[in-house]
Formats: structure tokens, C-alpha cells, sequence
């Protein structure tokens, strides 16, 4: 009898599940809400696992080239103190 070795996908890699639907979904932590301070979730969905990873990924990656949020309309201090 062979055992099967239990492994464990590294901390901070998101997590995926299939929901009723048979459809994939693939979600990832991409830090802290500058307005908010609350936690921003990037969730993708597809049909295939590797589909929702790669959307998944996507999205990351476009996050990362465009920045975070515009953070435009947040007054600075000398307008805030007036």
C-alpha cells in the first residue's frame, strides 16, 4: 500500500474551489485598501481550473502595471486643514 503524500500550496497563493455549478473560481489577497484599510480581494472564474488560474493572473499582472487604485481625489493635507 502506497501513501499519498499530503501537500500544501505556499502561504499568500490564493486559494480555489469548484462550486456547485462546476464552475472554477481562483482568489487572491492583493494587500490593504489605501481608503478603506480593509483587505482587497482579485477573484477570477472559468470554467477549467487553469482557466480561472490564468484569468486570475491576469488580472494581477494588470493590477501591478497600472497601480492600485487612482488615489485622485483623496485631498492632500493644506486642502483638508482649510
Amino acid at each position: 500500500m502506497t501513501q499519498q503524500k499530503n501537500t500544501r500550496r505556499p502561504n499568500g497563493s490564493g486559494s480555489e474551489w469548484r462550486d456547485d455549478n462546476g464552475v472554477w473560481h481562483a482568489k487572491k489577497s492583493a494587500g490593504v485598501n489605501p481608503r478603506t484599510g480593509r483587505r482587497r480581494w482579485i477573484e477570477a472564474q472559468a470554467q477549467t481550473k487553469t482557466a480561472a488560474r490564468q484569468k486570475l493572473q491576469t488580472k494581477l499582472d494588470k493590477l501591478q502595471r497600472e497601480g492600485d487604485l487612482p488615489l485622485a481625489d483623496i485631498p492632500t493635507l493644506d486642502v483638508w486643514i482649510d
